[in-house]
Order: structure tokens, then C-alpha cells, then sequence
């Protein structure tokens, strides 16, 4: 019988192939790329991400090589679509340059959560001596068992923050009560005035006021953790995830002057429809770039109060005088919802409940009148907007005209309570009798 040889270079080239296609290498998609910080056991963690490399350029160094990835079915947001194009994926990664056969190989679970947020969880060494072969369907348990939870994931925040609008993460304005410390913490809550939260959006703008909000901290006497300081934070996103079983928002925020990564990023949490009976909203904060710490709105190393407040304007001060006969508490039915009115000679305050537990306040200050028509300013609760307002009062009912304004500071009163806005009748509103 005759034997066929193969020549030698034959044998080579598909020694090759075989070695190239069980590592072949993947491509890392590119929403991850770039300068990540995180903070793992304590320990500051600096981590590049590239085209096929996940480089820790902290000590110790490493550079692992992607060699296979999965991307796992893409889930819809419960938040307005945020996260509708997250990218979770699987990764089975080798260490660089090595290829002996005790090469450590591992498998890296991420999770997107928004442009500048990513988390993680990395799986222990596997080896090629356990005999059993890798790959990544049946080696990664992120496959075989699921992607990691909040409790388990390091969150990295990028080190060169993509610029985001704040509205996903918090909008209007807020005085709050803090506490500082975990559940054993002795510093106690402090509740001042001064504490406050502006979170103001201008559609449209493409200055950096969308993308930021300020934090006013007041110090409480009485209280030994509490700080003046005020810091304007960078929005970097926000996400919904689960966490002890009950779905939260968590967001990321970065202080815009503070050099220290450690002391730069921070993580937060709240609940949607909290459903508290005073009609505030619950915060807590991390102390660190890290989300572990925050278990639940009652429990982080810093919780926060939040309670809805007017704006700051020069406009709410009454500069007239309403009809005396007005004066009164009054009752009104919306095409929504009953509303409680209560007038007195200079402001007209109408508290609307919305549902059980949230309550809309919305106050009218009276700056000129002319006739029976009276311009007033209206703020609401926990909003930005300054907007103007007129009234006509003749008789009973009484007419209203409503005139929004982009910006109240230029509109005259002519413009405000010309007839012409009555003509078409754009927001007519009747008080009762």
C-alpha cells in the first residue's frame, strides 16, 4: 500500500491556521474604549481600553488580549430609553504575549450603563492544564449563569467625561437635609435653610449649565460632619438597575474642580415614585467611586432629604395690590385635578394634589396691573422656570391669560396683558364663585 507524504511547509501552514483560529483575536466594541478610573479593594485602578486590549496601567500591570466575545440580547431601559443602546457583552481574554501552556486565560462580564459608566466583574485564572478545553460558551460563567448584578460589578467611571445633559439625572430645585456616614454614623442630620440643589435646564442651549448642577452644603452647629461648601457637579448618566431585588436609578456625577479621582467621582441612587407622605424625595450618595456602598435610599454613606422650593427670583417680591373682595380661601376643578386656591392681597397660591402622595405648589406674585388686568409672576415648586402670567378680573368668573416666556427678563407688561392674548384665549381659566 502506497503512503502519501505531505509536505513539511503543508504541515506547518495548518499548524498554524489551527494555533490562529483558537485564538483569534476579537474586537472590543468602542463604546467601551478609552480611560476608565475605578476604585477595587480599596486600591485606585487606572484601565485603558482599546481595539482588542484591556490594558491595567496600575501596579500590578497587565495587558490582556481579547480572544472571543459575546453580546449579550440587548435590553430596553426602564428610563426613557437611556440606555437603549447599551452594549452588554462577554469577553474570554488571555494574557498578552503568553502562549504556554499554563497561560492564564479570563473571562470579563460588562455591563454599559451609559457613555462614561461601565461595570464589570472579572472571573479567576482558568489554564489549559484543567483539562478541560476553553471556550467561551462553556469556560464564562457570564454565559452559562448570567451577567453580574450591582452587587457584584466594579463600576469604572471614564477619566475624560462625555459631555451629558443632566435631565436623566436630576432637574429643578431643592432644599435638603443630609447625613453624613454609613447606618452607625454619630455626626446626626443636618437641616439648614442654605442646603440647596439647582438643577436648571435651558432647552436648547449648548452651554455647559445643561450638564451640570450646583450643590450648596450649609454647616449645622450642632452637627459635626456637616461643611459649607458648595460644589458644581458634571452629570455623566444615569441608569436603572436592580439591586436587593428592588430596581433603582443610579446615576454618576463628577465634582468639575476637584483633582483626586478618589475624591472626584461619586455614585447615586433613588427610587422612582417613592410615595412619601411629606412629599420629599430620598437620595443617597457614595463616598467613593464605587456603587456598592449604596444598599438601599435609607441606607449609603450619604443620605440625603430632598424638598421641592421655589426658585430664586427678583420678580417674586408683589410690587401691586390684588381686588380685596378676591381675598380667600377657593376651590377649583382642573381638566386633571382639584386644586386648592388660596388669595390674599398680593399672591394667589394654588396647591394641586396630583395623587395621594405628590403635591404641585404653584405661587403667583403680583408685579404690575393696569385696569382689570394683573401681570404676576408664577414659580412652582421644585421647577426652574420664572414664567409671566396675567389675570383679568372682572366679576365673577374671572378670566386668565397665560404667556410663557424663554426669557422673562426682556417681556413687558403690554406684551404680557395685551388684549390680544386674551383674543386668543390660549389658557382661559375660570375661579369659582
Amino acid at each position: 500500500m502506497a503512503i502519501k507524504m505531505i509536505p513539511f511547509s503543508v504541515c506547518i501552514l495548518c499548524l498554524s491556521l489551527n494555533f490562529r483560529l483558537a485564538v483569534a483575536v476579537c474586537n472590543i466594541p468602542s463604546i467601551y474604549h478609552g480611560d476608565w478610573y475605578s476604585q477595587e479593594a480599596g486600591v485606585d485602578v487606572k484601565t485603558n481600553v482599546a481595539f482588542d486590549k484591556w490594558r491595567r496601567d496600575s501596579v500590578p500591570q497587565e495587558q490582556l488580549e481579547c480572544i472571543s466575545i459575546y453580546t449579550h440580547p440587548q435590553q430596553s431601559s426602564i428610563i426613557g430609553g437611556m440606555n437603549s443602546s447599551m452594549v452588554n457583552t462577554t469577553m474570554l481574554m488571555g494574557i498578552f504575549g503568553e502562549t504556554d501552556v499554563n497561560k492564564c486565560y479570563y473571562c470579563i462580564d460588562v455591563l454599559y450603563r451609559t457613555p462614561n459608566i461601565i461595570q464589570y466583574k472579572r472571573q479567576d485564572c482558568i489554564r489549559l492544564n484543567s483539562g478541560k478545553p476553553i471556550t467561551i460558551d462553556k469556560s464564562c460563567r457570564g454565559i452559562t449563569e448570567g451577567l453580574p448584578t450591582m452587587d457584584n460589578a466594579i463600576t469604572m467611571f471614564r477619566r475624560s467625561v462625555v459631555k451629558l445633559n443632566c435631565i436623566t439625572t436630576i432637574e429643578g430645585v431643592y432644599q435638603f437635609s443630609y447625613e453624613v456616614g454609613g447606618p452607625t454614623s454619630l455626626g446626626g442630620i443636618c437641616n439648614e435653610p442654605r442646603s440647596r440643589i439647582e438643577a436648571c435646564q435651558d432647552p436648547g442651549s449648548a452651554y455647559v449649565d445643561n450638564r451640570m448642577f450646583l450643590m450648596n452644603y450649609a454647616k449645622c452647629r450642632d452637627v459635626s460632619t456637616s461643611v459649607d461648601q458648595q460644589i458644581r457637579y458634571q452629570c455623566m448618566g444615569a441608569w436603572y438597575a436592580v439591586k436587593n431585588n428592588v430596581g433603582y436609578t443610579f446615576a454618576a456625577v463628577a465634582d468639575t474642580v476637584e483633582a483626586d479621582e478618589r475624591e472626584r467621582f461619586k455614585c447615586m441612587m433613588t427610587l422612582k415614585d417613592q410615595k412619601d407622605p411629606n412629599n420629599q424625595v430620598r437620595w443617597v450618595m457614595s463616598r467613593f467611586p464605587s456603587c456598592t456602598s449604596l444598599n438601599s435610599i435609607y441606607d449609603g454613606d450619604r443620605k440625603l432629604v430632598l424638598t421641592r422650593v421655589i426658585p430664586t427670583t427678583n420678580y417674586l417680591p408683589p410690587q401691586c395690590v390684588l381686588p380685596r373682595n378676591m381675598s380667600g380661601t377657593w376651590f377649583t376643578q382642573g381638566q386633571q385635578f382639584k386644586s386648592d386656591v388660596f388669595i390674599n392681597e398680593t399672591h394667589i397660591a394654588y396647591k394641586t394634589k396630583i395623587n395621594e402622595f405628590e403635591l404641585l405648589e404653584t405661587y403667583y406674585s403680583c408685579q404690575q396691573t393696569q385696569g382689570t388686568r394683573y401681570m404676576m409672576t408664577r414659580v412652582t415648586a421644585g421647577r426652574c422656570e420664572v414664567d409671566f402670567v396675567c389675570f383679568d378680573l372682572v366679576g365673577k368668573p374671572s378670566r386668565l391669560s397665560d404667556e410663557d416666556t424663554g426669557n422673562f427678563m426682556v417681556k413687558k407688561f403690554r406684551e404680557t396683558c395685551s388684549w390680544m392674548s386674551f383674543t386668543y384665549n390660549r389658557d382661559e381659566y375660570h375661579l369659582p364663585e
